[in-house]
C-alpha cells in the first residue's frame, strides 16, 4: 500500500499498516489451505479486523447468466443476500462486470439513480466498496463491503480490499482447478466402476446357463454401479400383448412380482419396448404418466430408469431400476443401463437358441431311443414269435402228414378197421383246427405289436395289452422267475396301444431282469374311480433313495471316473405316460425289491 514520498507516519498509522499487513498475511495463509467455498468464506471473515462493515459479501461470476451471484460472508441479514444476482445491465452493480474495475460509493445518497443502489439504500446502507476477483485478466467474482455509515470507505480501504481480492481470486482459481480435478477423478472412478460392472455382467453371462442364476448375477453386479431399491426384468408375450416379469430384485408387491403381466400400453416397460429408447423419470411427484407410475409412487418410489431389451433391431422386453430418492438417475445412468440391457438381451437370445438346440437334440435322442426300443421290441417279438409258431406249426404239419398217410391206407383197410381210421382222421382234423386257431391268435398278437402307426388312438382293455406282453415274455421266464398275474376287470380307456405296450414291456422286462434267481414278479391291475392302475413288483436287490431320484434323468454323468448315461428307457416311458395324462411312481428299498405303479386316467 503506497504512500506519498516524504510522508511522515504517525504511530497510529504505523499500527494500522501493521494490522493491515498481518490481516492480509493471515487471509493469504487461510485461503491457501481452504479448498472449498464454505471454508474460504469462513477464512475471509477476518477481513473485519481492518475494514469495518455491517455486511461483507463474496460473489462468484455465473458465466451462463452473465451475473454475479452473492454468497453472504458476515453481517446482520447476511442470509437475505445468499444467491442474489447482480446483472451486467444494471449500471451500478454491473460496473464491476462491465469494466472489471473496483467500485467505491462513499455516499449512496449520491448514486440512487441505480436500481441496485436504491435497494441497498432502502435497506439502510449508506456506503459501498467492492473489488473484482481477476485471474489472468478474467473475472471470477467480486468482494464487497457495505456500511450503514456515510463515507465509511476511503480509497485506501478500496486498495486494501483489492489486495485481499487478489489473494481470494488466486484461491478461487486453485479451488476451481481442485474441484475440476476432483470431478474428473470422480468421473474416472465411476467410469472404471461401470466398466468393471460390465465385465462382471459379461462373466456372469458366460458362466450362467440358467436364466434364474444369470439374472441374479446381473442384478448383483449392477448394484455396485447404479443404486436401486428394485430392479425388474420383463419379456414381451405377444398373445397377451403385455410384458411379464421374469426376474425381480427387491420387495415384491401386488403390482410388481415375478409372473405379473403389465399392459404394454400403460407402463414404462411398454414405453421403452415400443420406442426402443430409455424412459427416465426424475421426479414421480410431478412426472407420473402411466398407471404403473401411480402404483410406484404409492410404494414410495420417486425416480426410475427403464431401458429396452433389443436383439437384431427387435424389442424382446425391458429392464428397469427404481429408487426412493428423487433425481437418482441421470442420462448417463440411462446410457450405462442400456449397455447392460444390450448384454442381457444378447445372452437371453443366445440362451433361447441354446435351449431350442437342446430341445431339438432331446427330441432326436428320444426318437432315436424310441426306434432302438422298437427294434429291440421287434427282436424280442421275433424270438417269442418263433417259439409260439413252432408248436402249432409242428402239430399242424404232423396232423397233415398223418392225414395224408391215413387217406392212402384207408382204401386198402378191411371194413372192420375203417371205423378206427375214421376216428383217427377226426382227431387229426381237431388237431389241425386247434393249431390253426393258435396260429390265428399269434397273428392277432403280432398285428397288435407291429402296428406301425404309433400315434393311433384306440379304446382298449389294458389287461389285453398286459396279457400280450406276458405271452411275449413267457419264454424268458421259464425255469428262472415266477411271474404271477393279478388282473382285475378294467374299464376300456383311450390310449395309443403300441406305445403303451412298449412301456409295459420295458417295465416288466426290467423287473424280470432285476429279480433274484427263482424269484417272483407280480403284475397286477386295479380300477379306481378316476384311474386304471398297473402295478409291477419284483423282489430284486432294490435301490437307494438317491438312485431312485435319478432314475428318469437321461443326462450324462461321471461315476467312479467313468462316464455313464441315465436310463433312457425309463425317461421315454415316463414321457409316453405323461403324454397320456398319466403318472409313474417308483418305490424301492435296498434288499427289498422295487415297486412300479402306473396310473392312467379313465
Amino acid at each position: 500500500m503506497a504512500r506519498n514520498a516524504g510522508h511522515e507516519f504517525t504511530g497510529e498509522e504505523v499500527a494500522r499498516e501493521v494490522e493491515r499487513y498481518r490481516t492480509l498475511l493471515e487471509i493469504n495463509n487461510a485461503v491457501i489451505t481452504s479448498l472449498t467455498r464454505d471454508e474460504l468464506l469462513r477464512a475471509c471473515r477476518i477481513l473485519g479486523r481492518v475494514i469495518r462493515f455491517d455486511l461483507a459479501a463474496l460473489s462468484f461470476y455465473d458465466e451462463e447468466l452473465d451475473a454475479l451471484r452473492f454468497f453472504a460472508l458476515e453481517g446482520v441479514g447476511a442470509a437475505d443476500y445468499v444467491a442474489r444476482l447482480l446483472y451486467r445491465h444494471d449500471n451500478g452493480s454491473g460496473q464491476i462486470l462491465a469494466f472489471e474495475q473496483p467500485i467505491l460509493l462513499p455516499d449512496l445518497e449520491e448514486a440512487r439513480q441505480f436500481h441496485f443502489v436504491q435497494e441497498l439504500y432502502a435497506e439502510g446502507f449508506r456506503s459501498f466498496c467492492a473489488a473484482p476477483l481477476l485471474v489472468q485478466g478474467k473475472l471470477v467474482g467480486a468482494l464487497g463491503v457495505l456500511s450503514k455509515t456515510t463515507n465509511q470507505y476511503t480509497p485506501s480501504d478500496l486498495e486494501f480490499l483489492q489486495e485481499v481480492g487478489n489473494q481470494i481470486a488466486l484461491a478461487v482459481a486453485n479451488m476451481k482447478s481442485y474441484e475440476q480435478i476432483a470431478a474428473l477423478n470422480a468421473r474416472e472412478r465411476a467410469t472404471a466402476e461401470r466398466r468393471r460392472t460390465l465385465l462382471g455382467i459379461n462373466n456372469a453371462i458366460i458362466t450362467n446357463l440358467k436364466q434364474e442364476d444369470l439374472f441374479r448375477a446381473v442384478f448383483s453386479a449392477l448394484q455396485s454401479a447404479i443404486p436401486f431399491a428394485k430392479v425388474g426384468l420383463t419379456f414381451y408375450e405377444p398373445e397377451l400383448d403385455g410384458l411379464r416379469f421374469f426376474a425381480l430384485e427387491g420387495d415384491s408387491t401386488d403390482h410388481f412380482a415375478v409372473g405379473k403381466v403389465l399392459d404394454r400400453k400403460d407402463c414404462c416397460f411398454g414405453a421403452a419396448f415400443d420406442s426402443q429408447r430409455p424412459v427416465l423419470r426424475r421426479d414421480l411427484g410431478t412426472e407420473r404418466v402411466f398407471a404403473t407410475d401411480d402404483y410406484l409412487f404409492s410404494e414410495g418410489v420417486r425416480s426410475y430408469c427403464t431401458v429396452p431389451l433389443i436383439v437384431q433391431g427387435n424389442s424382446i422386453g425391458a429392464m428397469s431400476v427404481v429408487s426412493k430418492t428423487k433425481d437418482q438417475y441421470s442420462q448417463a445412468d440411462a446410457e450405462f443401463l442400456q449397455e447392460v440391457a444390450n448384454q442381457v438381451a444378447l445372452s437371453v437370445a443366445n440362451m433361447k437358441s441354446y435351449e431350442q438346440i437342446a430341445a431339438l437334440k432331446g427330441r432326436l435322442q428320444a426318437e432315436n431311443l424310441s426306434l432302438q426300443e422298437t427294434a429291440a421290441l421287434m427282436g424280442r417279438f421275433a424270438a417269442a414269435l418263433s417259439h409260439e409258431l413252432n408248436s402249432p406249426l409242428g402239430a399242424l404239419k404232423s396232423a397233415v402228414q398223418s392225414s395224408q398217410a391215413l387217406a392212402q391206407q384207408k382204401e386198402t383197410l378191411p371194413p372192420e378197421k375203417r371205423n378206427r381210421a375214421d376216428k383217427i382222421e377226426s382227431q387229426l382234423r381237431d388237431t389241425v383246427a386247434d393249431s390253426v386257431e393258435r396260429l390265428h391268435q399269434v397273428v392277432l398278437r403280432m398285428q397288435r405289436f407291429t402296428n406301425l402307426d404309433r400315434t393311433q388312438v384306440l379304446a382298449v382293455d389294458v389287461n389285453s395289452l398286459l396279457q400280450d406282453v406276458v405271452d411275449l415274455l413267457k419264454s424268458q421266464t421259464k425255469g428262472r422267475v415266477r411271474l404271477d398275474l393279478d388282473l382285475k376287470p378294467l374299464a376300456r380307456i383311450v390310449v395309443r396301444p403300441q406305445q403303451m405296450s412298449s412301456v409295459f414291456l420295458s417295465l416288466l422286462q426290467n423287473a424280470l431282469e432285476e429279480s433274484n434267481e427263482s424269484g417272483r414278479v407280480l403284475l397286477a391291475s386295479r380300477q379306481t374311480d378316476s384311474h386304471v392302475q398297473v402295478i409291477i413288483q419284483d423282489d430284486g436287490k432294490g435301490m437307494r433313495s438317491e438312485e431312485v431320484s435319478r432314475l428318469f434323468d437321461p443326462a450324462f454323468r461321471v461315476q467312479a471316473g467313468r462316464v455313464s448315461t441315465g436310463d433312457w428307457s425309463l425317461f421315454s416311458s415316463r414321457q409316453i405316460i405323461q403324454e397320456h395324462g398319466g403318472q409313474i411312481e417308483i418305490q424301492s428299498s435296498v434288499g427289498k425289491g422295487t415297486l412300479v405303479r402306473v396310473a392312467l386316467p379313465c
